[in-house]
């Protein structure tokens, strides 16, 4: 296992900060309406590790929301430039996931590889890519709640597949 340095990630504007402290668990690309929405972008590119592995240096700066009823997701943006900045998720008693945009992060190169595409029945726009694409919210949604439960639950730095 190669070794994470910190990384700090800001907003489009750089007056939220969230401070990555190891390396994501996954990262994955989704096109559903909310992330469409939310990130002003045919899809999200999602890094998911847990909260603790994630420190906001100012939360003040951020105004977290969620955007569904009965969203497991709080989402938060910057309250200058209204990009996203970080997410949060109770995904099991004591495991709560953290989101981070993949774009946001300075050093690309130590980020793991996006492994899947979900929610592609809502997609505006074809990627070209040797992903798995999976369509229709259920299905999406099987098939990545448990890779991310699991991915939580695995040591810092043991990445999904």
């Amino acid at each position: 296992m190669e070794s994470f340095e910190s990384q700090h990630c800001p907003c489009a504007c750089g007056k939220s900060v969230v401070i990555v402290k190891a390396l994501p668990r996954m990262r994955y690309y989704c096109h559903c309406l909310t992330c469409q929405e939310f990130c002003q972008s045919p899809f999200s590119d999602n890094t998911a590790l847990r909260a603790e592995e994630v420190e906001i240096v100012d939360e003040s700066t951020i105004e977290f929301k969620k955007h569904q009823k009965n969203a497991v997701v709080d989402r938060g943006v910057c309250k200058h430039c209204r990009s996203p900045v970080v997410g949060f998720a109770l995904l099991l008693p004591g495991v709560k996931a953290a989101f981070v945009p993949g774009s946001h992060y300075p050093n690309q190169a130590a980020l793991p590889n996006p492994n899947r595409h979900i929610f592609c029945h809502r997609r505006v726009k074809d990627v070209p890519d040797s992903l798995t694409k999976h369509s229709g919210a259920f299905f999406s949604q099987a098939v990545m709640v448990p890779k991310m439960m699991l991915s939580m639950l695995r040591k810092p730095g043991a990445n999904a597949a």
